[in-house]
């Protein structure tokens, strides 16, 4: 299964458009059962990489041709996805009944709140995984659903994972209240795009090229970063001071990881990704 995740994966991300990526997950399925399990791995691994978040994203819209997908009703891959991923099994109740712009907001939303996640859980370099589903469940709420913007706060998030998705929330605009909420507002300019899934879309590399441009601008960035606290943290201490040694494994682990010479996939990277079934 792991072999056929990974293929599904690499071939909807490579797709060009939203309907190319549809098509390439319809015609890349399994038979029966086989064919749910492999849409709940691609849930539980979401935030592998932006790959798999963006295979994820087309699966989230999936009521539409399902029964072109695993070649049974829809309320039939509901009954037998519930035992695997009844967090997608609520996704999937939740946007089906949508219609017109509360749907596109919905679908908006979604793909801004997976591109955050997947960014910050490649910055946090945490262990174990954190699905697709559980990571857009809020989005199902009432008032969430009613509203142009999406808002988030550290009480979401595991906390280990939030010091980067602050960095990551500031990189992609939004603004922070005096309480500590994080939001954006989504208007007709950049709801399309995001709809479409092409801000994922952007980190996905291509051909032989290790990072995608965007990736490389983010891993850039980072670099600047890190070396300006390692050249502060330098001035201010003698050589032998314990804050220095941190300042320089940071710097030393990001170059090693973006040259590929090991430690996690860089933020946006798609090597060394291990699935979980």
């Amino acid at each position: 299964m792991e072999d056929a995740l990974k293929s599904v994966i690499e071939a909807v991300a490579g797709a060009s458009d939203a309907n190319e990526r549809i098509e390439e997950l319809i015609s890349r399925m399994p038979e029966g059962h086989q064919a749910v399990e492999l849409l709940a791995g691609i849930d539980s691994n979401a935030l592998a990489s932006p790959s798999c978040s963006l295979a994820f994203f087309t699966v989230l819209n999936s009521n539409k041709y399902a029964d072109r997908l695993v070649r049974m009703k829809y309320d039939q891959l509901l009954v037998e996805m519930a035992p695997l991923s009844a967090e997608l099994v609520m996704l999937w109740k939740a946007l089906a009944p949508l219609k017109g712009d509360s749907r596109s907001g919905f679908l908006a939303k979604a793909s801004l709140l997976l591109e955050i996640a997947c960014l910050a859980w490649q910055d946090s370099k945490l262990p174990g995984k954190m699905s697709g589903s559980s990571v857009l469940l809020p989005l199902c709420s009432d008032d969430i659903m009613e509203t142009q913007s999406l808002s988030t706060e550290s009480g979401a998030w595991p906390r280990a994972i939030w010091s980067k998705m602050e960095e990551v929330l500031e990189e992609l605009d939004f603004t922070c209240s005096k309480d500590g909420v994080w939001s954006y507002r989504i208007d007709l300019d950049n709801r399309a795009r995001l709809m479409s899934g092409a801000n994922i879309k952007a980190y996905v590399k291509s051909g032989a090229v290790k990072l995608s441009p965007l990736a490389l601008a983010r891993l850039s960035q980072n670099m600047v970063t890190k070396l300006a606290l390692l050249q502060r943290t330098v001035s201010m201490y003698p050589a032998d001071h314990p804050s220095i040694a941190p300042a320089l494994g940071s710097f030393i682990e990001l170059i090693s990881v973006s040259s590929g010479d090991g430690g996690n996939p860089s933020p946006s990277g798609e090597a060394h990704i291990t699935f979980s079934q």
